[in-house]
């Protein structure tokens, strides 16, 4: 055989097992491994076989905490792990080449998804103990482990048991589990540690004058509760009837705090001592009032705001022996009786409302002996005047009135008043009165008599009128009368004093009710509603609600005996009948409801927070409390922060005109207070004890005049004064530059002359 032939294929032989070696041997690449692990446990991966004798990483990043480690003593033994404890959660994307002899390269790729552990929860057991968890006597939830368990309440079936805390033994006297760093670690049961609740009553702070009798009825929990009185100022003859408070402010007590301990208790409950903090303020002895002869019978219509409260006799003495039986009573508000003895006589009456705070006054009369000899009663004249800030009420005074063993004032058949020769009254309508001062000579049957004649014209709601109630509107002057629609009245006009008074008067009937009817004096145009007429005088008071918008607020009226009820929303919008009302900003208010019928108007007042629908609106603790300005005119509204059962007291110049609204809200208008500095002293109370107690200064300023908005501030002035003299400067010197100017000479026209 040729030896280059054979040459020529050893060769070719040899060249085509290195190319297949070659290519046995080229970069190899695995498909794409995911794997899930959970953090800090720990992991151990094999990833490669045993022709590899190294292993690096080649892309991307290891999860924390884990490494590529290579076992075994030479190759091909080798083993290649993804080893370690994986410390951080994450996504981990890389790939690991992995080489060995003859070229052997292989590529490995990994997804590593590194997760938390899934949680574990353990039952926490809440055992009411006696008691109730959420309404059951044993309730259970699951917390994580190493997590804190809930704080949760207990209650007791009938009030007399308080949750004191929680034990892990059912037996336990007192806690011992701290919700706050107890860790869970395995299913455990809690149970609810009870102890005795003490009995609750609420709080009171009077004022109460000296010789005044008081009444307080008090609320209890539990409602069965007895309020018993352990010890209470000598001579007051303190009692309590059921849950009612009664006594009477001794005579000799000087002005001071006195304390009236009570106890709250029921069975199965804490007893509890509370103490009334009464103030006697200082005391002025009243001088005798009124002076009536002897035999006569004694009249007087105290003159009340509201008007028309309730008047009750409590007692009368004489010359400071109490009479049983006096011979006094109280018959359409005013108090009468014979004076039969001489002597002084101390008539006690107290004047209270629905939802005012009743007063107790005196009045004193001297009862005076028949003189033996005397002259026939004489009187001059009346004088009247219309007291200031009082509607319909007029003061009289009696002129040289003298000789007389009675005196009676009067206006038609009501006899308002004896026994003193100046006299005060309300009239119930306005109209054209007539007063009469009747004086009684000492023989018993002489008479004197005078009379005034005066036109009573601030009309009660004239937009109101009443069945069988006379109703009557006078303007002084002459105006044009339009009746219109108002079948029921008729125009007249009259001189009192030397004016002319028109007047529209009339009486409605029960076939007028429901009607609107409608008359005009000169411009003003009357609207009147006739309603049917009350006995008594109205109830004032309502619920009020604020809708989820945060800024409408309806009010459903819940008093009684109200002919028409007005709401003022306390956010300078005109008073109306409407039950609905949206505010256009955040704040606190207060609502006034004002119930209206032909006896009187009593007012009720709430309280409401306007937020808006976004955060509450924030009050004040009293600590934080500071100083308060307010123009004349502007309302003062200052929201307190109390706790549960606390209560607020103002003293102080200025608890004058403001008040305590809803419990927890300072409230006052100031349209009517003088302007000056005023001390506010505001304290709250919790079982009759001082929490909280601060003095501010509360300072009244006069409004801005309107005609300063159009007056130009100080500075503005001084700068047009300074434009006004640069131009002045400016004009200076042009005309003394045009004056420096050299004139010029006029140029010659034409040729030479011929």
């Amino acid at each position: 055989m040729n030896k280059k032939l054979v040459m020529t294929a050893i060769i070719a032989v040899f060249a085509l097992s290195a190319g297949i070696f070659v290519l046995a041997d080229a970069d190899e690449s695995d498909a794409a491994t995911d794997l899930l692990w959970t953090v800090n446990v720990p992991q151990d991966y094999q990833f490669d076989d045993s022709r590899a004798t190294t292993a690096s990483l080649a892309s991307g990043s290891l999860p924390t905490g884990i490494s590529i480690v290579r076992e075994g003593t030479s190759s091909p033994n080798y083993t290649f792990y993804l080893r370690g404890t994986p410390t951080i959660t994450g996504v981990f994307n890389f790939s690991i080449t992995a080489t060995g002899p003859a070229h052997y390269s292989v590529n490995h790729s990994f997804t590593i998804t590194v997760q938390n552990p899934a949680p574990v929860y353990h039952n926490v057991t809440y055992n009411g103990n006696g008691g109730l968890v959420s309404g059951l006597a044993s309730w259970t939830t699951p917390v994580i482990a190493g997590g804190h368990p809930p704080t949760v309440g207990a209650t007791f079936s009938d009030g007399s048991q308080t949750l004191a805390g929680w034990a892990t033994t059912p037996s336990a006297a007192t806690p011992n589990v701290n919700f706050l760093t107890y860790i869970v670690n395995a299913p455990v049961t809690f149970y609810a540690v009870w102890e005795q609740s003490s009995t609750w009553m609420s709080s009171w702070t009077p004022t109460i004058n000296h010789g005044q009798s008081f009444t307080n009825t008090f609320t209890t929990d539990p409602a069965n509760a007895t309020i018993s009185v352990v010890s209470a100022p000598a001579g007051w003859g303190v009692a309590v009837s059921g849950k009612t408070l009664t006594g009477t402010v001794a005579d000799g007590s000087l002005p001071g705090k006195y304390i009236i301990t009570l106890t709250a208790s029921a069975s199965g409950w804490k007893t509890t001592t509370y103490n009334i903090q009464a103030t006697v303020p200082v005391y002025v002895v009243p001088p005798i009032e009124k002076t009536q002869t002897v035999g006569t019978t004694f009249s007087w219509a105290p003159v009340t705001n509201p008007t028309n409260a309730t008047i009750t006799l409590n007692n009368v003495k004489l010359d400071g022996t109490l009479l049983p039986s006096s011979g006094f009573s109280v018959a359409s508000r005013t108090i009468t009786g014979l004076l039969a003895q001489v002597g002084t006589y101390d008539i006690t009456y107290t004047v209270s409302a629905t939802g005012y705070t009743s007063t107790t006054y005196h009045i004193l009369v001297a009862s005076t002996p028949v003189p033996d000899t005397f002259s026939p009663p004489s009187i001059a004249s009346i004088v009247a005047s219309q007291r200031a800030g009082e509607p319909r009420t007029w003061d009289f005074v009696s002129v040289n009135a003298a000789n007389w063993m009675s005196i009676a004032w009067s206006t038609g058949s009501t006899v308002f008043q004896t026994a003193s020769t100046t006299a005060i009254y309300e009239f119930p309508t306005s109209g054209i009165k007539t007063v009469t001062c009747t004086l009684t000579g000492f023989d018993g049957s002489t008479t004197a008599v005078a009379t005034s004649t005066i036109a009573v014209t601030d009309t009660y709601h004239p937009e109101l009128a009443w069945v069988d109630v006379p109703y009557a509107v006078v303007v002084s002057g002459t105006p044009a009368v339009d009746m219109g629609t108002t079948i029921w009245a008729t125009n007249t006009t009259q001189a009192v004093a030397g004016t002319t008074y028109t007047i529209v008067s009339g009486t409605p009937t029960s076939a007028h009710v429901g009607n609107v009817y409608t008359f005009s004096i000169g411009s003003t145009n009357y609207s009147v509603t006739v309603y049917p007429a009350q006995a008594v005088a109205p109830v004032a008071s309502f619920d009020a609600v604020v809708e989820t918008d945060g800024f409408t607020t309806t009010v459903t009226f819940t008093g009684s005996n109200a002919s028409v009820v007005y709401y003022d929303y306390g956010d300078g919008s005109a008073p109306t009948t409407s039950t609905t009302h949206v505010y256009s900003l955040r704040g606190v208010y207060v609502i006034r409801a004002t119930a209206v019928n032909n006896i009187s108007e009593r007012t009720a007042a709430q309280v409401v927070s306007i937020d808006g629908g976004g955060d509450p609106i924030s009050s004040i603790s009293i600590i934080n409390l500071t100083d308060i300005t307010r123009k004349q005119g502007e309302r003062i509204t200052v929201q307190i922060t109390l706790a549960t059962g606390e209560t607020l007291q103002l003293l102080g110049t200025a608890s004058e005109f403001l008040e305590v609204v809803g419990g927890s809200t300072i409230f006052g208008e100031t349209a009517d207070v003088e302007l000056g500095e005023y001390d506010l002293t505001v304290t709250s109370y919790a079982a009759s004890v001082p929490t909280a107690t601060k003095t501010i200064k509360v300072t009244i300023i006069a409004p801005e005049d309107p005609d300063e908005d159009d007056e130009l501030p100080a500075y503005l002035w001084y700068i047009i004064g300074g434009i006004v003299f640069l131009l002045f400067l400016y004009v200076i010197v042009k005309v003394l530059k045009s004056g420096n100017k050299p004139s010029k000479k006029p140029g010659k026209k034409g040729g030479k002359k011929g």
